[in-house]
């Protein structure tokens, strides 16, 4: 049963995290709902990277963590886009980790209109925010150029 990695199902509650006993779940949640929570097997990620999509079209990708030399597998990545691009919003930023065997996995999809650039170019990061924020107040996207 131990370890496991646990995280909440709705937006950010709380950082995922690996439990390894029953302490651990200390300080996650509260003790005024019961959040639902995705458990998984414990995977070893070194390193991680952000891909942001603005209609469907790959503005860039991004590493935020770990090895540099570690890369991902790009036909996997535009087959989660393709799949996810049926449901997905104007701007979201989608991150994939890369595991120590090797192997690209989908870590999370994150909304459009928060996303940290982690070094995007500033007019590509704008045109993403400022077409998920039309998309969500029904206006028109101005940057949509």
């Amino acid at each position: 049963m131990w370890p496991v990695f646990v995280k909440p199902v709705e937006g950010k509650k709380f950082t995922g995290k690996v439990i390894r006993t029953p302490k651990d779940l200390i300080g996650l949640g509260s003790s005024f709902e019961n959040a639902t929570v995705i458990c998984s097997e414990v995977v070893d990620i070194v390193a991680e990277w952000r891909v942001y999509v603005r209609y469907g079209d790959i503005l860039g990708v991004k590493q935020y963590y770990g090895d540099w030399e570690q890369h991902l597998d790009p036909e996997i990545v535009k087959n989660c886009i393709a799949t996810y691009e049926v449901e997905a919003p104007a701007g979201y930023g989608i991150d994939f980790g890369v595991t120590k065997a090797g192997k690209t996995i989908l870590i999370e999809i994150n909304e459009g209109y928060s996303l940290a650039a982690y070094g995007l170019s500033d007019l590509s990061y704008a045109k993403l925010l400022a077409a998920r924020w039309a998309e969500m107040t029904g206006t028109v996207d101005e940057c949509n150029f």
